[in-house]
């Protein structure tokens, strides 16, 4: 193969811009005066000559060269070194270099083994900038024939790919393809260190082979498959990994996640066991993999969350489209007459009669108990358990963000839930101390987790306050707040599970719950249903109001016990406050020396007076006092 052409890179370079980078230049007539770079001066002596043979010339100390002369001394490189960056910079290649023009995006083929190769040189293009960065990668395929994967990324940040076969990639010029050969054929990258690894050593699956080249870097067993996202058929690839444990880390984007869905399933019945690495961070920005993690964060991040990895349920791998599809919320155009005939699926409910599928929104005062009831719902669904004490729910994924927490108060607050009976496993709730904004990636990333969790049935955030957008549009304040809740509305109905909203309300209080929200109504209008947990300061009880599309408008009274932080239903809230209001009257009777009107006892009570006279005579209806006189007392 031929090498970069020096006088076509010297024809191509313009030695006034290079210069330029370090040296401030006037212009003189046909040339340019400056500083020189190559000794103290006060007084310009440094010309450059840009006409015929371009060249610089110092009449203080004498340097005199071209523009690869320029580079060489002034930074410090050998002739190679100015030869190959300044190619990058004029698009040129060498012949050995593959390149593929008409080509702009990344469109990846393949599956492989092998070690990666990379080199600096740079390469001509109309669309993305030079090629900075060149990487080589040999496969093989099961009959031994070796094939080769270019990886070509740009300036701007895109890449690209071209396949070859070993003859052509060694041929002049290099011949592109795979020869007639499948991408299924091939084996997968790394496969030959997992034939030499011991049996019970962890696999971990990645996208491409860049994260690959970091998790082995970091002294992890890796495996990936040339293909990537773009993967149809894996053919006999993935027996290399029959009866193994193997780790799945998708790139953090939804191509990246709906790949992964797709080798579990077909991992099903090779793999002793699947399993689905979480790394969600803050920092982790769309579209981030394994490569970018490791250069933010230590291997002992990536071990703990091997350690701490969720079992994939492959049997339900293959339908998580279909686990996480509600038809009725793809379909938007309906004949009426057609829909009265469609057979369509009640909505799932993750809390039956209180939480169904869909947006739903808690709102409660600061310090009122609503992250507890957060928190055991979250329990009770990831267990399969009872919610409020009663309610039993179906078992599934729980992502339960819990923004205002540090994992030490969430260890104590799990358990005081837990209590001390029988020990509970929890590998079905995750818990989550820090989510980027929704307006930034925090939406994407739910959705992710979402598309890897196929029996997901409820993610909670708490609180809104903590990732909701804080991009404002120019519209109203309803608008914004409706926006606000629209993606994951959208979100929640399009795969049929329950988001729970943990919010606050205002201090003023209303007539109707809904207006006690610390927003406007867009921000209750944008939900599908809203739960109000009212309590006064120092009580033991409350009332939940629930309202919604798909459950019927309710209110609860509740009972917190102390004992294992929890709360629970203990009948209507109406019935409970007339109940409480009878006891309290009963009480006050009790104490008395004789009858009391109705009057004294409101006074007594701090109530109203009108309130206290129609209860008591409801009182001596149902035979539980005596009234004479205008004044009651209690039947003996």
């Amino acid at each position: 193969m031929s090498a970069i052409d020096a006088a076509e890179v010297k024809a191509a370079t313009d030695i006034l811009k290079v210069i330029e980078r370090t040296v401030q230049l006037k212009r003189d007539g046909d040339l340019y005066v400056g500083l020189c770079p190559f000794h103290d001066e006060s007084s310009p002596s440094f010309k450059v000559y840009t006409a015929g043979d371009p060249h610089y010339h110092c009449f203080g100390c004498g340097e005199h060269g071209d523009v690869f002369d320029f580079v060489m001394k002034k930074e410090g490189r050998t002739f190679k070194d100015a030869l190959d960056e300044l190619a990058r910079d004029a698009r040129i290649i060498p012949d050995s270099v593959p390149y593929r023009p008409q080509t702009h995006a990344s469109s990846t083929n393949g599956n492989g083994n092998g070690n990666g190769h990379t080199n600096g040189s740079g390469t001509k293009s109309k669309d993305h900038g030079p090629i900075i960065e060149q990487t080589s990668y040999m496969y093989s395929s099961a009959d031994g024939a070796t094939f080769v994967k270019v990886r070509l990324d740009y300036q701007d940040g895109d890449k690209d790919f071209v396949w070859y076969t070993e003859a052509g990639y060694k041929a002049k010029p290099p011949l592109v393809g795979l020869g007639g050969a499948q991408l299924a054929d091939l084996e997968l990258y790394g496969h030959k260190d997992v034939l030499s690894a011991p049996e019970d050593e962890v696999i971990i699956f990645a996208e491409g082979e860049k994260a690959w080249g970091a998790l082995v870097d970091h002294g992890f067993l890796a495996v990936c498959h040339a293909g990537g996202a773009h993967t149809k058929k894996f053919g006999t690839s993935l027996e290399v990994l029959r009866g193994r444990e193997v780790y799945l880390w998708p790139d953090n984007d939804e191509p990246g996640r709906k790949f992964m869905a797709s080798v579990a399933a077909a991992l099903h019945g090779i793999a002793a066991k699947i399993y689905n690495i979480d790394l969600y961070h803050a920092d982790i920005q769309e579209k981030d993999d394994a490569f970018d993690y490791l250069a933010l964060f230590s291997a002992d991040n990536v071990r703990t969350a091997i350690k701490n990895a969720r079992p994939i349920h492959t049997q339900d791998a293959g339908s998580t489209k279909e686990a996480h599809t509600n038809p009725s919320a793809r379909q938007t155009l309906f004949i009426a007459s057609d829909l009265l005939t469609m057979e369509l699926r009640e909505p799932k409910m993750a809390v039956p009669g209180l939480l169904p599928e869909g947006l739903s929104i808690l709102g409660s005062k600061p310090k009122m108990g609503k992250s507890w009831m957060a928190l055991g719902l979250s329990v009770a669904v990831a267990t399969g358990g009872a919610v409020l004490g009663s309610i039993p729910v179906e078992g599934g994924d729980v992502l339960y963000l819990a923004l205002e927490d540090n994992p030490r108060r969430l260890q104590s607050r799990l358990k005081k839930v837990l209590g001390v009976g029988a020990p509970v496993v929890l590998d079905h709730l995750t818990l989550v101390t820090e989510w980027p904004r929704l307006d930034k990636t925090g939406l994407t990333l739910i959705r992710g987790w979402l598309e890897t969790h196929p029996l997901a049935r409820l993610v909670v955030i708490d609180t809104w306050a903590r990732i909701k957008p804080r991009v404002r549009t120019s519209g109203s304040a309803y608008d914004e707040d409706y926006a606000s809740v629209e993606g994951l509305q959208q979100l929640a109905s399009e795969l049929g599970v329950a988001i729970l909203i943990i919010t606050h309300l205002r201090k003023m209080d209303a007539d109707d719950p809904l207006d006690t929200l610390n927003a406007t109504l867009g921000f209750s209008g944008g939900a599908d249903s809203i739960l109000i947990l009212k309590r006064e300061r120092g009580r033991h009880d409350a009332n939940l109001f629930v309202s919604g599309r798909d459950v019927e408008e309710q209110d609860l009274a509740l009972k917190w016990d102390a004992d294992i932080a929890a709360w629970s239903v203990i009948g209507n809230a109406e019935e409970y406050r007339l109940s409480e209001a009878r006891k309290e009257i009963m009480d006050v009777l009790r104490s008395a020396f004789g009858p009391m009107a109705p009057k004294d006892v409101a006074q007594q009570l701090g109530k109203e007076r009108g309130t206290v006279t129609k209860l008591m005579w409801e009182m001596s209806k149902a035979g539980e006092l005596t009234s004479a006189d205008g004044k009651y007392a209690i039947r003996q």
